[in-house]
């Protein structure tokens, strides 16, 4: 994903880059300049005012434009719609539905890329207000963390340390207290580390029955188990 994310700034990186003519800001202004220019034969180039003019003579090149946009219809559609003998209103297959005689790649083709930089612009809104989210969480989860004494080595529940909930020996509060309890019935095997690790295996499968004995009362009391049926 890092890479796809790099792909895409280096797509926009090329589009706000200087553009190459002089006066035009970036590339993205000059592509939305030529778009704006017409593409289809005028009759003229791309010069000043006064050049040569199709048929001879000179002529002032914005007034031939103007007449070159005029012309440009479709002679075939009105809009780009023909209607059947019907009535029933069909694309025009001349000019694929453009209304246009001529076709005019620059301009569909920076229209459609315009159209796709104001969807992209809503996809990154959403996509910051996710990291923001996710940032923030993370951020608060670890101020909580942070103040957290740690985790019963037993029962693996977080101890604050403020007050009596404190880790003894590793253990929560109710974990020590079974400890203790467990280290008075049983004889230890003159082994720390081995009394300890029969002590959490034991310890372990008692708050696993709790759990489940807990879980078949809830049962019973919401009507989901019949009375007696855990017994």
């Amino acid at each position: 994903m890092e890479r796809k994310a790099r792909e895409s700034r280096e797509v926009l990186d090329r589009l706000l880059a200087p553009s190459p003519v002089r006066g035009r800001g970036s590339v993205l202004a000059d592509m939305i300049y030529r778009s704006s220019q017409p593409s289809a034969p005028d009759g003229y180039g791309g010069g000043a005012l006064g050049e040569y003019v199709s048929g001879g003579g000179t002529g002032n090149a914005t007034q031939s434009a103007a007449f070159s946009l005029l012309d440009d219809v479709c002679p075939r559609c009105t809009g780009g719609v023909v209607r059947r003998p019907d009535g029933q209103p069909v694309t025009c297959k001349t000019c694929s539905g453009s209304g246009r005689r001529w076709a005019d790649p620059i301009a569909d083709a920076v229209e459609d890329l315009l159209t796709r930089l104001v969807e992209l612009s809503g996809h990154a809104a959403v996509i910051d207000r996710r990291r923001a989210v996710v940032m923030s969480a993370g951020e608060r989860r670890r101020g909580r963390e942070s103040a957290l004494q740690g985790t019963c080595d037993c029962c693996t529940a977080s101890v604050s340390g403020v007050g009596e909930d404190r880790l003894r020996r590793g253990y929560c509060t109710r974990c020590y207290k079974a400890w203790l309890t467990w280290r008075a019935a049983n004889e230890s095997k003159g082994d720390p580390g081995e009394d300890r690790l029969h002590f959490v295996t034991a310890r372990r499968e008692q708050i696993r029955a709790q759990a489940e004995t807990a879980e078949l009362d809830r049962l019973v009391a919401r009507k989901e188990l019949p009375q007696g049926g855990h017994r």
